[in-house]
């Protein structure tokens, strides 16, 4: 694809190209985020306009990074860039990581870890023996949190980072509420967001990939 090419023709469709090498579920989950962007797409270009010429070029949004680069050899014997040796990076900063939602939530709760332990204790123990509390609780505490959770999840489903919603999914919010209830009585520290944070990584998101 030459400059003038690149010129005529629409973003999306430069896009498209490396969108949709994917399974239609992910593509379509990522040229959506594009099309929402594309007002801040911007396309940089290096190198010449002709048919033969090799070149550079990086396609970048809120939401997207490609790179398109012409090589010299290393094991190929071209010592100059060719436009018949090209490698190319295609990256989704910020766009749509459920990872990053997950670790962006243990983030937020890492305060109430440290301050609200001894309220989690009590309604854990309270809520045994009052039914009509229980009821309570989870209407005004537990059911959006639970939903807020899950929801990270399902919407990575929707975006095809994930094929399908894990059967590990549903028992997200009792982990994370169970680290920070337990971690005082067996290490005697509160549950910050750094140790959330390493739950995250080490349980939840292998617990994800792999159920």
């Amino acid at each position: 694809m030459t400059a003038r090419r690149a010129q005529r023709c629409p973003p999306e469709h430069v896009v498209g190209t490396y969108a949709h090498r994917l399974p239609s579920g992910p593509a379509d989950a990522l040229m959506a985020d594009v099309l929402r962007h594309l007002n801040d797409t911007r396309l940089a270009w290096i190198g010449g306009t002709g048919d033969d010429d090799p070149f550079y070029y990086r396609i970048h949004s809120p939401v997207l990074m490609i790179e398109y680069d012409c090589h010299q050899g290393v094991f190929l014997d071209n010592p100059e860039p060719e436009p018949f040796h090209v490698h190319t990076i295609v990256r989704t900063p910020n766009g749509g990581d459920y990872g990053r939602d997950l670790l962006a939530m243990a983030e937020l709760l890492g305060p109430h870890g440290e301050k609200d332990v001894p309220l989690f204790a009590a309604l854990a123990h309270a809520v045994l023996t009052e039914e009509n509390l229980a009821d309570a609780v989870r209407e005004t505490l537990v059911e959006s949190w639970f939903a807020d959770l899950i929801g990270v999840v399902d919407r990575a489903v929707e975006r095809g980072e994930l094929s399908r919603r894990p059967s590990a999914t549903d028992f997200l919010p009792q982990i994370l509420l169970s680290v920070m209830v337990t971690r005082p009585m067996f290490e005697g520290k509160p549950a910050d967001a750094d140790y959330l944070t390493r739950c995250v990584d080490h349980a939840l998101l292998p617990a994800l990939l792999h159920s």
